[in-house]
């Protein structure tokens, strides 16, 4: 709303009121161009699986120790 309807809004009804507001009008492009960058940002906060997935990759993960038994044998033991 703040960076697409909300500017486009007001340039376009600006010469129903009689403003001049062509320096404005750069502002608005530079808010237009931002809209499709900042659109996705809520919905990657809002839904679960986009936001671990987004979390999970941005921040580093440690390796998880793992323990692993091992069974030895020794050949050489006479078991009679």
């Amino acid at each position: 709303m703040i960076f697409l309807f909300f500017p486009i809004g007001i340039l376009f009804s600006a010469p129903l009121f009689h403003l001049n507001i062509e320096k404005g009008s750069m502002i608005v492009t530079f808010f237009y161009s931002l809209y499709p960058a900042v659109d996705p940002i809520p919905i990657i906060f809002f839904i679960d699986d986009f936001r671990n997935a987004f979390f999970g990759f941005c921040t580093p993960r440690k390796p998880k120790n793992q323990v692993h038994s091992i069974a030895s044998v020794d050949a050489a033991v006479d078991v009679s």
